[in-house]
């Protein structure tokens, strides 16, 4: 059999959106975000089980501790006096002023041609989403009325789009590279997603995390009960083994211990400014606010088994913002 044709390579949109300009970098203390300690491991998720010797209550610290490390610098940040304001996406601000949006309006003449969203938003992606389920998305629900009533310009990530991303495959790029990648992977997209149902990751402890650009809910591998030895980090591998193995890159932006859902992003900064300057009392109470959050769900007893109700998602497309199309779904269990 002829192997199979060669890929050119992706066409990476560097520089767009408030993404581009994120530092990916594991706070867990055990290992950087992109080397291995052990240069013969062909896949990146294999550093930090091996660094926790694949205990499930060592995995789990790791995520917990990056994200308290994260959350504890960028409130240093936030809050010091040179803070320059929040990052506003002027990709998805633009997008919001084309669909009508009367938060945006300011920032565009009356005369302000509209472009299409394609236009607006040229990055295409290849993913691997989990969708939460009812019991998360409800919580999310509750966690972004709080911020909005401090932040009533605040942008939500609508309920329908929420998710996680177990895998990226490649993102910023073309659709024409994309529908390459999906052509190649295709006849192994059906045994990907349908992976959960028999490697069953639970997902603890939600918390909100956060930066000058978003907020996110994020969770942590549980540990302690029979299955948990099948931690989300595995599941992240193996859908890593599983991709290489249809015969394509991943070219994720992170393998960082991180399992989060974007629940919210800035496409004005007025709510943290008076008279068009940061307001550092502003910023203060926002700090607050973040961390009253954290004190409400801190005794969330909920789990999310990733994969339930709903199923896993190959979606491609434009979905920075939850949008796109599916590829292949899984049911959910």
């Amino acid at each position: 059999m002829a192997p199979p044709p060669q890929l050119h390579e992706p066409v990476i949109l560097t520089g767009i959106g408030t993404d581009a300009v994120n530092s990916f970098e594991d706070l867990s203390g055990l290992c950087s975000n992109r080397t291995s300690p052990k240069p013969e491991f062909d896949n990146p998720y294999d550093t930090l089980i091996e660094a926790c010797d694949n205990v499930p209550a060592q995995i789990q610290k790791a995520y917990q501790t990056h994200r308290i490390t994260r959350n504890a610098n960028q409130r240093d940040r936030l809050l010091a006096p040179e803070f320059p304001g929040v990052t506003i996406d002027y990709i998805l601000q633009e997008l919001e002023y084309t669909r009508g949006s009367s938060v945006v309006k300011y920032a565009f003449p009356d005369d302000a041609p509209t472009r299409s969203e394609a236009e607006i938003d040229p990055r295409n992606c290849l993913v691997f989403w989990a969708r939460p389920t009812m019991l998360v998305m409800d919580l999310i629900q509750r966690i972004q009325l709080r911020l909005k009533d401090l932040a009533p310009n605040l942008w939500l990530m609508p309920r329908e789009n929420l998710h996680l991303t177990v895998l990226e495959i490649t993102h910023s790029t073309t659709p024409e590279y994309v529908e390459m990648l999906v052509d190649r992977m295709r006849t192994a997209l059906g045994t990907i997603v349908n992976h959960p149902r028999t490697h069953r990751a639970r997902l603890v402890k939600p918390l909100l995390s956060f930066d000058a650009a978003a907020l996110a809910v994020s969770f942590v591998p549980a540990s302690g009960r029979d299955g948990d030895e099948y931690t989300y980090h595995h599941l992240r591998r193996d859908f890593y083994k599983m991709s290489k193995g249809a015969n394509v890159g991943v070219t994720s932006r992170y393998i960082v211990p991180s399992a989060h859902i974007t629940i919210a992003r800035f496409v004005t900064s007025k709510d943290h400014e008076t008279n068009g300057v940061v307001d550092p009392s502003k910023m203060k109470k926002w700090m607050e606010r973040v961390w009253e959050i954290n004190e409400e769900i801190a005794d969330w007893d909920g789990e999310w088994i990733v994969g339930g109700e709903r199923g896993l998602d190959c979606r491609s497309g434009r979905l920075w913002y939850g949008g796109g199309q599916t590829v292949v779904k899984a049911e959910g269990f």
